[in-house]
């Protein structure tokens, strides 16, 4: 992946699991001072709502985004460090989204077959 900066393979790597993350996360992006709703985040992407606050939570485990005590979604990075990064996630998901998509699947295809290798398997009699 050496067309994305190393700060966008690790951002990825280490807190993004799904395209839809990405998507949730680069739509507070796009209005920053916009509190959203479930339902208005749900509407927007055409998601399922329980969908929706899975991502969200997965934001916020991550370190992504500081979560609202008012129990909307805000654009909120956990630092600037943050902030520059997910910047440079929405630039390089603006020119080159099958890269990043590339990179998501490819590690969840890793994550996959590592946990294959632990399933028990039956032997042919």
């Amino acid at each position: 992946m050496d067309d994305l900066s190393a700060g966008v393979v690790d951002f990825i790597s280490r807190r993004i699991n799904s395209v839809e993350q990405i998507a949730v996360l680069l739509l507070l992006r796009g209005d920053p001072n916009r509190s959203w709703t479930i339902p208005d985040i749900s509407a927007e992407l055409r998601s399922a709502p329980r969908a929706i606050e899975q991502r969200l939570r997965d934001l916020y485990d991550a370190g992504v985004l500081v979560a609202s005590s008012t129990g909307t979604a805000q654009f909120a990075p956990t630092s600037p460090e943050v902030a520059a990064v997910i910047d440079e996630l929405a630039d390089a998901y603006e020119t080159r989204p099958n890269r990043i998509i590339e990179l998501i699947y490819s590690r969840s295809k890793s994550l996959q077959d590592f946990a294959d290798a632990f399933k028990l398997k039956k032997e042919k009699p």
